[in-house]
């Protein structure tokens, strides 16, 4: 253990190789629950599966909402740009950034 330091877990945070890299977090921390809350591009797809484009954003977040889509699902689609989108590729390059 590290001089001044009394708890075993403050040592192991502080000496390992991820919190080293990371400045103190390992995984399963803030990074990866971020990347765990971005929206599967299919399962995206899926829940707008049936629209007719071109098709607003009210819209899409509104048959997303009725085909049971989860939450971070639904709140990409609401961080959409009100605009109308001509095809599914489009809303996915929006949500993604592609």
């Amino acid at each position: 253990m590290r001089a001044g330091l009394t708890n075993g877990k403050q040592a192991d945070r502080l000496e390992s190789p991820v919190a080293r890299r990371t400045g103190g977090t390992r995984p399963g921390d803030d990074e990866e629950t971020a990347m765990s809350d971005k929206p599967n591009p299919i399962e995206l797809q899926k829940h707008l599966s049936g629209l007719d484009y071109p098709v607003g954003k009210d819209e899409i977040v509104r048959k997303a909402e009725d085909s049971g889509a989860d939450g971070s699902i639904l709140e990409a689609l609401r961080q959409l740009p009100d605009q109308q989108y001509e095809k599914p590729t489009h809303v996915t390059e929006a949500v993604f950034g592609e």
